[in-house]
C-alpha cells in the first residue's frame, strides 16, 4: 500500500485480487481522502476508486474525473461521479505507470507541482 500526501490531500493507492470497491471504500473509511484499488485479473485490469463525500461535494477532487482521464491516456472503459468510479483495462497495462499518472492527475487538478 501507498500513501501520499498532496498539499492537504491523503492519496492511498493499493492492489488487490478481490473486492476492490470495498477496499476502497474501507480506505477512506479509515481516514484517507481519495482511494485508488488496482485489481490485476485474468483477462485485465480493474481500477475502483473512491472519495470522501466532503471533498468530492466541494469539488476538491473528483473519482470520476480522474478515471476518465486516466480511461482517455490508456484506453478501457469505465465511469463513475465524483465520489466512486471504475474502469478496466487491458492486462498488459503498466500498473505502476498507473500509480505514477493518478498522483500526476491529482496535482494537475490541484494546481500541484
Amino acid at each position: 500500500m501507498e500513501i501520499h500526501r498532496l498539499d492537504d490531500l491523503i492519496v492511498a493507492i493499493t492492489e488487490v485480487s478481490s473486492f476492490g470497491g470495498e477496499v476502497a471504500k474501507s480506505l477512506v473509511k479509515l481516514g484517507a481522502d481519495i482511494s485508488f484499488v488496482i485489481s490485476e485479473l485474468k483477462e485485465e485490469i480493474r481500477i475502483s476508486s473512491r472519495c470522501r463525500d466532503e471533498l468530492s461535494l466541494s469539488r476538491r477532487v473528483n473519482s470520476g474525473e480522474i478515471i476518465r482521464m486516466l480511461s482517455v491516456e490508456f484506453g478501457g472503459g469505465g465511469g463513475g461521479h465524483s465520489g466512486a468510479a471504475g474502469l478496466i483495462l487491458r492486462r498488459e497495462t503498466s500498473k505502476e505507470k498507473l500509480k505514477k499518472r493518478i498522483l500526476e492527475i491529482i496535482r494537475e487538478i490541484r494546481g500541484l507541482k
